[in-house]
């Protein structure tokens, strides 16, 4: 059985079934974004300064958003990526709800805020749509699914998972990819924007001017040129990071985390407790506890936390 395999399938039939309460968010760092003054041949080898950006996804019910939708979203559903007609052959019913998908882009310098050296960027990023998502138990929000590659598996993320779970009040999940480098709806939308941002400074930059030198130009950009509904992604939001974030404390390391592909803390009962497993495909069996049918590991008790 291929891990990542059964956690593409579990993924697409969690979004099948999600519950008007339930979010499902999945994010990764895009490749940064190179800034050029000008387009001489030593400007390009010798320039250094990056923006980093950062996509998040994020899946819920039509029901919670303010989005209007249009009279052709009652005829396509989309589910990971998957566009299903109505009248086609398929195994799912009819009347499973629509899921909209909104994305999030936040952007940032390399030199004041490096993902791979300070974590918190990516716990700011995450808690600022997690306050416009208004997720917690005043805001009705049962259950948060995060998707995110193996590479960010380290412990000060499993740290901030039973910290910020605690102060929300909500479950939180999150699954990596077992591949490490699992390919979501993030990766598309952060190839859309990096992508039409080459075009427009190809198209609009001149030889000693560039339109984006700048992480701010670069969310401009986004904000007036890609903002628009597309065909699977019905919202774009940009925000620039200009601050430079605190390092968080260390974390205590957690034993066996390589062997781990899926974290919770039961918030809602007001623990910071993080639970590790193998494998989780967040059916009922495996939100309770049980054995599963895809995989029969158990939840474990972590020492997840800081110092």
């Amino acid at each position: 059985m291929y891990t990542a395999r059964v956690q593409h399938e579990a993924r697409k039939e969690l979004l099948r079934k999600l519950d008007c309460r339930d979010v499902v968010i999945g994010f990764d760092f895009a490749r940064n974004f190179e800034f050029y003054r000008n387009f001489t041949i030593t400007e390009r080898a010798f320039s250094t300064a990056q923006a980093v950006i950062l996509p998040i996804y994020v899946a819920r019910h039509a029901s919670t958003t303010s989005v209007v939708l249009e009279d052709d979203d009652s005829v396509e559903r989309l589910f990971g990526g998957l566009v299903l007609d109505d009248d086609s052959d398929s195994e799912i019913e009819p009347h499973v709800p629509e899921i909209i998908f909104e994305t999030y882009f936040f952007v940032t310098t390399k030199e004041l805020n490096h993902p791979k050296k300070n974590p918190s960027l990516l716990h700011h990023c995450l808690e600022k749509v997690f306050d416009l998502l208004n997720v917690g138990v005043l805001g009705g929000t049962r259950r948060v699914y995060l998707y995110s590659d193996g590479e960010l598996r380290t412990r000060h993320h499993f740290a901030w998972l039973g910290r910020v779970g605690q102060r929300l009040k909500t479950d939180l999940y999150w699954s990596f990819y077992a591949s490490n480098h699992g390919k979501d709806l993030y990766d598309s939308e952060g190839g859309v924007f990096k992508c039409g941002a080459r075009r427009f400074v190809r198209d609009r930059g001149q030889r000693d001017s560039n339109p984006i030198q700048s992480a701010a130009q670069l969310v401009d950009y986004g904000r007036t040129h890609l903002a628009f509904p597309s065909k699977k992604v019905k919202r774009r939001h940009f925000f620039h990071v200009d601050v430079k974030l605190d390092i968080p404390r260390d974390a205590v390391p957690v034993h066996r985390s390589s062997d781990f592909y899926a974290f919770h803390v039961k918030g809602t009962r007001g623990s910071n407790t993080v639970y590790a497993k193998e494998f989780s495909c967040f059916c009922d069996q495996c939100l309770r506890g049980h054995a599963c049918s895809r995989q029969s590991s158990s939840w474990t008790k972590t020492d997840a936390g800081y110092i």
